[in-house]
């Protein structure tokens, strides 16, 4: 399987001004919230929300962030690196 990772820049939420973390991990554009690290209780209640997770990598030099979706097996297995949810705006 080929993966398509393009490393994660931080953003302004078009929709409602939030810094959001905007990546594409294995080609799907996402939005995530950079200041919000959850624990697992918090990603359960995502996932339960239909949110996505991901795993926060840091690569390279000069160093980038990339986000890793979090797969049911891959959440299953632990942490290894900081977890951050899907960007949802918040209600008006």
């Amino acid at each position: 399987m080929t993966r398509r990772h393009e490393h994660a820049s931080l953003i302004t939420c078009p929709r409602c001004g939030a810094a959001v973390l905007d990546a594409t991990p294995m080609g799907l554009p996402v939005r995530a919230d950079p200041q919000n690290i959850i624990t697992p209780a918090a990603e359960l209640t995502a996932v339960l929300a239909g949110r996505l997770t991901f795993d926060v990598l840091t690569l390279g030099l000069p160093p980038r962030i990339y986000l890793e979706w979090r797969s049911p097996d891959r959440i299953a297995a632990g942490r290894n690196h900081p977890v951050v949810a899907q960007h949802h705006c918040p209600k008006e």
